[in-house]
């Protein structure tokens, strides 16, 4: 019944897991570079689901600066444990302004829309977060997003 569930979710972002096979264009262009994520959706209010997502970034954040872009995109989904809730998804598409605070600690924000599927409506995304690089090709992230529901987004990143 889960895998199901799963697989319904999944359906209609198909097309959007092109876009993670896609990133050689960008980077290819001097000062971009592509990422990897994967997050968890912790709710800030007990009505609200769990859930789980993986987003693909692309970062300008040159080292001799002290700010940078960040346009992201990807699936994430809500994880339901009741079976009168279906579980719900959207696609972000994002822009965040990146902050370096140290030279591995960021502060950012970010907007965009969230694309509902399977229920869910459309929504303004709007969100605040910082991240440590801890390696060279990795990343933590933890925020607060607000995509119509509220959540803390641990995530972490990987740096092509």
């Amino acid at each position: 019944m889960a895998l199901k569930a799963f697989h319904k979710i999944l359906r209609p972002c198909y097309g959007i897991l092109v876009l993670f096979f896609l990133p050689i264009t960008l980077y290819a262009q001097p000062g971009i570079r592509p990422s990897l994520s994967l997050e968890y959706l912790i709710p800030v209010r007990e009505s609200e689901n769990f859930g789980i997502g993986t987003m693909l970034n692309f970062e300008w954040l040159p080292e001799e600066r002290i700010w940078g872009l960040r346009f992201t995109t990807g699936a994430a989904f809500s994880i339901t444990t009741d079976e009168y809730k279906e579980a719900v998804g959207y696609v972000p598409l994002s822009l965040a302004i990146r902050l370096k605070m140290l030279p591995r600690f960021y502060l950012g924000a970010e907007t965009g829309g969230a694309f509902g599927f399977n229920g869910y409506k459309n929504h303004l995304i709007t969100g605040i977060g910082a991240a440590y690089r801890f390696a060279e090709h990795w990343a933590f992230e933890f925020s607060f997003r607000n995509v119509g529901y509220r959540y803390l987004v641990p995530r972490l990143t990987y740096l092509f």
